[in-house]
């Protein structure tokens, strides 16, 4: 499990709406295909091809606000995606990012390239976040 918790000047609507629409443009983008905020919502599914491999991406949660869940499959491999928003104060709010994969049944080289993927894809997050809120 890999979690990372960051605190942001932002209501956590701000937050949650930002996450949804960076949701949207990395689906569009992996799938081509045009998809409207109110789809994702539990259940919602996705598949896209990532090298010689296929990936599922199915919504398991989304709490207005509060919480985004994602699974992602690809062959034998799972791992769980989880936002959760927490306001500190009027201006000013908490954001957890977890990831549950199994990393304990990947050894080695794919462990530490796991995690590498993972910073660079939470610090892209976070940079997309405050540039969004920087610009409203």
């Amino acid at each position: 499990m890999f979690t990372f918790k960051g605190k942001l000047k932002a209501s956590p609507n701000d937050i949650y709406n930002t996450l949804l629409e960076q949701m949207i443009l990395d689906i569009e983008d992996k799938t081509q295909k045009k998809i409207k905020v109110s789809q994702l919502e539990k259940g919602f599914k996705y598949k896209y091809k990532k090298k010689n491999n296929y990936i599922t991406v199915e919504v398991l949660k989304t709490i207005p606000n509060k919480k985004i869940t994602t699974i992602y499959n690809q062959g034998e491999n799972r791992w769980e995606l989880t936002y959760e928003i927490d306001a500190i104060d009027k201006e000013w709010s908490r954001l957890l990012y977890i990831q549950n994969d199994g990393l304990e049944e990947i050894k080695g080289i794919k462990s530490l390239l796991s995690n590498m993927e993972l910073n660079k894809r939470f610090n892209k997050l976070e940079a997309h976040i405050k540039s969004t809120l920087s610009n409203a």
